[in-house]
């Protein structure tokens, strides 16, 4: 009796793998044939090269990073002292990165 439950169980197993592995086939062949030259896909639409980048003003640059980027230059460097701090704690501004 155990015999034929374990062929049961066995052929249910092989049947279902079966009809799993058609099912898969036919979706990923489906999805193959609606992929047709001139339709959309992952990728970018646009096969050109891109424009090159603008290069903006220095100047201005400079001031996003001094007054923007960390707050106010002035109040780290005079206010709070940040460059003192750095030297009596030994830190490197290498090892704060890392």
């Amino acid at each position: 009796m155990k015999k034929k439950n374990n062929i049961f169980y066995t052929a249910l197993l092989a049947i279902f793998a079966l009809v799993l592995h058609d099912a898969c086939n036919q979706r990923s062949a489906k999805n193959i044939q609606e992929t047709k030259p001139g339709m959309a896909s992952d990728g970018p639409a646009d096969t050109m090269k891109p424009k090159p980048h603008v290069l903006g003003d220095v100047t201005r640059g400079k001031e996003v990073f001094r007054f923007e980027t960390f707050g106010n230059e002035g109040f780290w460097f005079n206010a709070m002292r940040w460059q003192q701090g750095l030297i009596e704690s030994k830190t490197t501004p290498k090892q704060m990165l890392e």
